[in-house]
């Protein structure tokens, strides 16, 4: 491991005059080290770029073995040592009157002691030098009295080797990785989880002496290797792939939040850094759709410029943005004249007007400015959309074709349609009732969470339980006034630091402006809630903490975007139709083939329905995660004293702390709340719970899966199949399959979401009650960690030999994992009995998806027909 000299020894006394009287060696990629027994060799630090090579001396050191290091750990030291001397050369330039340049080495003679003048032959100008990668000693010229030992000499002159052939693989690295460096928020290798530092629970051995095989085999000229790609150029095109993913969400998140020039600019800084490497044309055309609703006619034709200068060719989204804009113009003769242009120009290009309608997808009022437009072209103009195809292709379903409707062609009025008996099974509810409960949905998931009165049985309330409660009520207020204060002091110190170094790179900022400032305090608060209820032995690493809280901003952001760009008043007219005909039954089609009938007659007016919301690259979601919970961590505060009654002064902590905690030798970060406020919260006894929203069940019948993308909840995001969100290959595959071959599976998890349930009131009595009283082992209803006898000592302590005092141990350790379990059971049980009792008296759909395996399981994971694995 690269090893360092203590800063500290030389902090108070030394530091001045060695940056004041000393001579300076730099090491090249080419070049040895000299070796001065009479001089003391104080720091080293690791920079890029190197150009010269001043050597105070002449007898040289042979090169020593070369050790094992990780690279960004050695950036990271080497980071801070730099910050250190380049503070301590600040200091001697304001103190003295000779310049630091008077003071270089001559590298044709050799003094012989300190007092000797030495005639510079080459200034040493370090305004030129990069001291971030470059190898520096500092070697002073008048301390022939602090010689160090050669042992640590020969350290130091080990890692100078070892950073020479880190420089030097480094510019064998693919420029991919430099790119993809720009789009990390923050450090790009705390992003990537390539340091092995506290808190990270992964193992770099494997991946680091994977990556030294690539780089050793590309310096040798070997074949490529590597562990997730066949050849450079698939990992080249994934990397590409990776970047075009990043550019389109931020230009997403950017066009939403009203941060149009922003987006523009972006997207011209890399295509100049990647020399006109060809983008995505959906990039362009989410640039084209975002001027057009502004009717920056101006603006548009210059990405449309652009886009010919790169030869990126045009598709019928295009055509639909430049459209759009000039439907949002006075309409002139000058206006026109350009629509008419460019529609002759669409033809040439194979895209007719209903072509253009019909493959693309629009929000907010684009499609209804265009069709006026065309309808101003051609007076007469009536859009032919192309009917989507309900029918199977699959020899065992094909007989099930013959009911099926064509398109445009409705069921008979008085007589039973043949095919019908698969919906008249799921008649049976009023369609008044049917939106009644599915506006009381569409309400929840605009909320987010749904809040339920738990089953867990306490005494009824004192007045030292109502005082803590009333505490606990106090202290949420005071909390979400001092995020939102410390909310917009970080997101003004955010922007200022964005527009002071450059605003033209993808950086963390909009992705702060999703929601408002009252919809982050709600959902900090909310994490509050979790950690509150957490378990003492048991807490989640920090890394999945950030992504789970910067995934509950997605969602969150995900259902206003289709609030705003109209998605949802269309949804719920679609909806409002389809629980009519649920609630005839009369209908031949099953709840896919009905879907699909209903979003196409809709297609001539409003926004599509089958816009697909862009998700967040991963270091967006930490990054939004981690810029909240630093908030939690630095700006929530307690009063220890609020659980004392013999003192009652205030005195302020933090009110979470985090911790390290060691699991398979490696140290994770974790979070824990203060003992006060864990106490406070327990002696409050709480009687309510909260719940995302998409791990409840459907107050309404789920929305029929048409597409891989489209079903299940009405407005929150829902996976047909769990994969994780690494898994763009798997997601890749699905998408592109024929939607006939898709059919089966969607029509199956169709079939069992339309099931409704209902809670049989008299079990759940009994199991609350066992649940209450201490629970049963025997009948499967978990115990309360307080049951767990605790260990017990059967001889004193210091009686105890080593081998007891081990056993003993160990018995701890097991009882310890063992409350742990149980707690775990026990909570599990909690949210499902207290769900159970909320949906007592209310009909319930459980929405389905697969997972990888092509298992069929209910999304909600707490209250369904399944038992445990």
């Amino acid at each position: 491991m690269f090893r360092m000299l203590n800063l500290r020894s030389l902090a108070h006394s030394k530091n001045r005059l060695l940056a004041h009287k000393s001579g300076i060696v730099r090491v090249d990629a080419t070049s040895s080290v000299v070796y001065c027994p009479f001089r003391k060799v104080s720091h080293l630090c690791n920079r890029e770029r190197v150009h010269s090579l001043l050597i105070a001396r002449g007898t040289y050191l042979k090169d020593g073995e070369t050790k094992e290091t990780k690279a960004t750990v050695q950036k990271l030291k080497s980071k801070k040592l730099a910050n250190f001397i380049h503070g301590q050369i600040a200091i001697e330039a304001c103190s003295s009157s000779t310049p630091l340049s008077a003071y270089s080495t001559n590298s044709d003679e050799l003094p012989q002691t300190s007092k000797a003048s030495a005639t510079p032959s080459l200034p040493a100008d370090m305004s030129h030098w990069n001291f971030e990668e470059t190898p520096v000693i500092y070697i002073g010229g008048e301390m022939k009295e602090t010689d160090i030992s050669p042992d640590v000499l020969s350290e130091i002159i080990e890692s100078v080797q070892v950073l020479k052939e880190i420089h030097q693989k480094r510019t064998l690295r693919v420029t991919g990785l430099a790119e993809e460096a720009e789009l990390a928020f923050e450090d790009p290798a705390d992003l990537a989880g390539t340091v092995n530092a506290p808190g990270s629970s992964r193992k770099t051995k494997r991946g680091d002496k994977q990556q030294q095989q690539n780089l050793d085999g590309l310096e040798k000229g070997k074949k490529f290797c590597s562990k997730y790609y066949k050849t450079s150029e698939i990992e080249s095109l994934a990397r590409q792939r990776s970047f075009q993913m990043t550019l389109n969400a931020y230009l997403d998140i950017c066009i939403t939040t009203g941060m149009v020039n922003r987006a523009y600019a972006t997207t011209l800084n890399y295509r100049h850094k990647r020399k006109r490497r060809e983008f995505d044309v959906g990039t362009y055309n989410q640039l084209i759709h975002a001027y057009a609703g502004k009717g920056n006619f101006t603006r548009v034709k210059e990405i449309v410029r652009v886009m010919g200068e790169d030869t990126i060719v045009a598709n019928a989204q295009t055509y639909a943005g430049i459209l759009e804009c000039l439907g949002r113009l006075e309409p002139t003769e000058e206006v026109l004249r350009q629509a008419k242009l460019f529609v002759d120009e669409a033809h040439r290009a194979g895209y007719s007007m209903n072509a253009i309608l019909d493959q693309s997808k629009f929000a907010y009022d684009q499609r209804d400015v265009m069709l006026t437009l065309c309808r101003r072209l051609e007076p007469d103009y009536c859009p032919e959309y192309r009917a989507p195809i309900l029918t199977y292709n699959n020899h065992l379903l094909n007989a099930l074709n013959a009911n099926v409707l064509p398109i445009g062609r409705q069921p008979p009025v008085d007589e039973v349609c043949a095919g019908s008996e698969i919906m008249t099974s799921k008649a049976g509810f009023r369609r008044e009732e049917l939106q009644q409960m599915a506006q009381q949905q569409v309400d929840l998931e605009l909320s987010g969470y749904l809040t339920v009165k738990s089953i867990e049985k306490f005494p009824p309330p004192t007045e030292q339980v109502m005082q803590y409660r009333k505490e606990l009520e106090e202290l949420k207020k005071v909390w979400s006034k001092q995020i939102a204060m410390a909310f917009h002091r970080d997101f003004n110190t955010l922007k200022a630091i964005t527009e002071t170094k450059s605003s033209r790179t993808i950086n963390l900022f909009p992705y702060l402006k999703a929601l408002s400032v009252s919809q982050y305090t709600e959902i900090l608060l909310d994490e509050v809630q979790m950690l509150l209820e957490g378990s003492d032995t048991f807490s989640f690493v920090m890394s999945h903490l950030h992504r789970e809280l910067g995934r509950k901003v997605e969602s969150r952001y995900h259902v206003e975007q289709k609030r705003m760009n109209g998605v949802l008043g269309k949804t719920c007219e679609i909806y409002d139709r389809y629980t009519a005909a649920l609630a005839e039954g009369r209908s031949s089609d099953n709840p896919r083939q009905l879907w699909q009938r209903l979003v196409h007659e809709t297609r001539s007016s409003g926004p599509s329905m089958d816009i697909q919301s862009v998700a967040w690259p991963k270091a967006a979601v930490m990054g939004v995660g981690k810029f909240l919970y630093n908030i939690l961590k630095c700006d929530l505060k307690i009063n220890v004293n609020a659980t004392n009654k013999a003192n009652r002064k205030v005195k302020l902590v933090p009110a979470f702390y985090t911790l390290f905690r060691y699991e398979a030798k490696m140290a994770k970060e974790q979070i824990k709340p203060h003992p006060v406020l864990m106490k406070l919260y327990r002696k409050s006894q709480p009687d309510t719970l909260k719940f995302d929203v998409n791990l409840v069940p459907m107050l309404c019948p789920p929305q029929p899966w048409s597409t891989p993308r489209n079903g299940g909840y009405i407005l929150a995001e829902s996976d047909l199949i769990r994969l994780p969100h690494q898994a763009h290959q798997q997601t890749e595959r699905i998408d592109d399959a024929e939607p006939q071959d898709m059919y089966p599976t969607l029509d199956a998890l169709n079939q069992l979401a339309s099931i409704p349930w209902v809670v049989n009131g008299q079990i759940l009595d009994v199991i609350v009650e066992v649940f209450n009283n201490g629970g049963n082992a025997k009948l499967d209803v978990p115990e309360p960690p307080s049951s767990l006898p605790p260990v017990t000592e059967t001889v004193p302590r210091s009686e105890m030999s080593g081998y007891e005092k081990y056993h003993l141990l160990r018995k701890r350790l097991y009882h310890r994992r063992k409350q742990g379990d149980m707690y775990s059971l026990w909570c599990d049980a909690l949210y499902r009995l207290s769900l159970a009792s909320h949906y007592r008296d209310k009909v319930f759909w459980l929405p389905q998806n697969i997972d990888f395996r092509g298992r069929v399981y209910p999304i909600p994971p707490h209250l369904n027909h399944l038992g445990h694995d």
